[in-house]
């Protein structure tokens, strides 16, 4: 967090199949989550909150089984909030406020 990272999210993410926190929050972060990013289900923590993030949260999402924290607020996601979301039976925060979703 607060990095001063810029650019997309690596589609390459999905490689580190034991990933189990992934936090760049607060960054020059832009561009979709990658599918790949769906592939960790290893992963308990995903906080990329602050950046300006686009593109819609995946169906995909549903194959995260062991998040447990969801922080993708102020940014830049539309569409509808997926179902698959609450699905995942570990989770236990979620915050998406400050983006555009609908529905």
């Amino acid at each position: 967090s607060d990095n001063l990272f810029g650019g997309t999210l690596p589609k390459t993410i999905g490689n580190l199949t034991s990933l189990a926190e992934f936090s760049a929050s607060r960054n020059d972060l832009f561009g979709p989550i990658p599918d790949e990013f769906y592939e960790l289900e290893n992963l308990t923590s995903l906080k990329i909150q602050e950046n300006s993030l686009t593109g819609t949260i995946s169906t995909l999402i549903g194959r995260l089984h062991s998040l447990g924290w969801f922080g993708i607020g102020i940014n830049v996601f539309t569409g509808t909030i997926p179902t698959e979301l609450a699905e995942i039976e570990n989770i236990q925060y979620i915050y998406m406020r400050w983006n555009h979703f609908v529905g």
